[in-house]
């Protein structure tokens, strides 16, 4: 197991190839039974909102030129929130 001091680093970019592989599995039929499907539909669906939502931020961040360490923290709460919420 690496060290508990090391950051690990999640970029949006990991967040949508996430998407992709999700959807090349859900379309080549790798997960089986209904349940098991509406539960990977619902977590697409908010990693989809949640890659959306922080794209916007990034882009106005971008556009004025500065960059907030606070926003990615509160990025980083809002998905382990969400894990915590089954």
């Amino acid at each position: 197991m690496e060290n508990k001091n090391e950051k690990v680093d999640l970029t949006l970019v990991d967040l949508k190839n996430l998407l992709i592989i999700l959807d090349y599995a859900a379309n080549n039929g790798l997960f089986k039974g209904w349940e098991t499907m509406k539960n990977v539909i619902s977590l697409r669906e908010r990693l989809d909102s949640f890659i959306r939502a922080n794209e916007k931020y990034e882009n106005m961040n971008t556009n004025t030129g500065t960059v907030t360490e606070e926003k990615s923290k509160e990025s980083s709460v809002k998905l382990d929130k969400s894990r915590r919420k089954k």
